[in-house]
């Protein structure tokens, strides 16, 4: 006789994905478990996002906690270049969906996003806030527990874990792999494919008192709060520059793999060589005050074969991950969260856990990978995103011109925002306007239809169950959720 389950769902992994994951599950009545082997708060990188994580706070009921913390309002981007103070920049008020010139937010229009503004975060912060906020909805939280391994021999899906000296199993109906870019099930399913576009490297730390506007010209004060892309004259490398606080700046270096130095002496020499190809970033940095080691993360970019199987989805950075230049990790995490959610919560209605049952969420992510992977394509040089060679660096985008008596519309790149314009909304050709925008021509760049397709398909939740409804093989019983403290 098979035992029941000990829960609904295991979520493997308590960063931004996972957390979110189970916020919207114990929100609906889901029992559901989360794993994570670190102890909350710890450091992470990737500290910018983008508007569309606004609809998930809201679901959440999360919004008013990033405003209690106060975190730092992040109004628009700024892109940097050498050869001049030029900058290239974009904000969020007055959205809308079509996009023709440069790559902007502020005139797109989004369902769900009501502010002028999204976040910058101290992950350390953010990442524990949204777990405590799973717990306070009803998940079931394990910090610094590691998950080992999962049997999937047995009726359910067993994930084992440490506990002091011994080994426990966990019984459940579905595993959620949260893992970040640890790729737990994909490693041991042997699904990961390694991207061999984007071999990119980072090396970063934070600094207290920078002047975020060195490299502008005066009346630039204002755009503080922004984050910074500063393209250097190294091939396809760039700085980000991401206000953590009123004083502390978040900056890291990405450049390739073949650029990246061995030792770790060298990659601190490294950083400061790239940013002394930008003076003024450079002279900026060294009157400021390094707050923290510097931290490298490697050959980070990957994907998978699949994201779905029996009894188990992959979500977040645990699916796939690439150069984050559009700052769009955190949002596809969150936002991967909701469109899984709904596929889960039927599954359990219906008691069917197959790999078919989430062929909607399978459906949604790879698109809007594809989309991210294809923006990229288009600030690389014609000839490494088609032969994967890499003779010169990559142009920043640049604001087109109007034809006499026109005026030229700024709309904003899908791939910068994993939601923008929701699903139903693909009247936008982005990839013509990112080429236009690279100065290439269309047919150089990027395949048509690609990003259109993306965004062609409208998936609507699941509907509520009728009330007194009998639970069915699943066992997923919805209770009310826990009143906000």
């Amino acid at each position: 006789m098979d035992l029941a389950p000990d829960y609904d769902v295991g979520i493997i992994g308590a960063g931004p994905a996972g957390s979110a994951l189970g916020c919207y599950l114990a929100k609906a009545g889901v029992r559901c478990v989360i794993f994570e082997r670190e102890l909350f708060p710890r450091p992470h990188v990737g500290e910018s996002l983008v508007p569309s994580s606004t609809r998930v706070f809201k679901d959440l009921d999360f919004i008013k906690v990033m405003e209690a913390e106060k975190f730092p309002h992040k109004f628009g981007a700024v892109w940097t270049a050498t050869g001049g103070r030029r900058e290239f920049e974009h904000g969020w008020e007055g959205l809308e969906a079509d996009s023709t010139a440069d790559i902007r937010f502020e005139e797109r229009e989004q369902r769900g996003v009501d502010q002028t503004y999204t976040y910058h975060v101290d992950r350390g912060r953010f990442d524990n806030l949204l777990l405590h906020h799973a717990r306070g909805l009803g998940a079931d939280v394990f910090e610094g527990v590691a998950v080992r391994d999962v049997d999937f021999s047995g009726t359910y899906p067993e994930i084992r874990y440490q506990m002091g000296q011994r080994e426990i199993g966990c019984r459940v109906r579905i595993v959620a792999d949260a893992s970040g870019r640890r790729t737990f099930l994909g490693n041991r399913l042997k699904l990961k494919n390694k991207d061999e576009v984007f071999d990119q490297y980072a090396i970063h730390t934070w600094f207290d008192g920078l002047d975020r506007t060195a490299t502008m010209g005066k009346g630039s004060s204002q755009k503080g709060d922004y984050i910074y892309v500063h393209f250097l004259p190294i091939t396809n490398s760039w700085v980000w520059q991401i206000p953590i606080t009123d004083t502390i700046t978040s900056v890291g270096v990405v450049t390739q793999k073949q650029h990246f130095a061995k030792a770790k002496g060298e990659r601190e020499e490294f950083f400061w060589q790239a940013v002394a190809s930008r003076p003024e970033l450079h002279d900026a940095l060294r009157r400021s005050q390094q707050l923290r080691p510097f931290t490298d993360e490697g050959d980070y970019s990957y994907a998978m074969q699949q994201i779905t199987g029996d009894g188990w989805v992959m979500v977040g950075d645990a699916g796939r991950f690439v150069d984050p230049i559009f700052s769009t990790g955190v949002s596809i995490a969150l936002n991967s969260a909701r469109f899984l959610h709904t596929d889960i919560l039927n599954a359990l209605k219906t008691g069917n856990t197959k790999k078919e049952a989430f062929a909607t969420y399978e459906a949604t992510p790879p698109p809007r990978h594809q989309e991210l992977v294809q923006l990229h394509l288009g600030l690389l040089p014609p000839e490494r995103a088609l032969h994967g060679v890499h003779p010169r660096p990559a142009l920043p985008p640049r604001r087109a011109q109007a034809a006499p008596g026109r005026r030229v519309r700024r709309g904003g790149a899908r791939g910068a925002d994993p939601d923008a314009g929701d699903r139903d909304r693909g009247r936008g050709q982005p990839q013509a306007h990112l080429a236009q925008a690279a100065g290439r021509p269309h047919g150089q760049r990027l395949q048509a239809g690609l990003l259109s397709a993306a965004t062609s398909r409208r998936r609507s939740p699941a509907p509520p169950p009728p009330p007194g409804a009998a639970p069915g093989r699943g066992s997923f019983r919805p209770r009310p959720a826990p009143a906000p403290q």
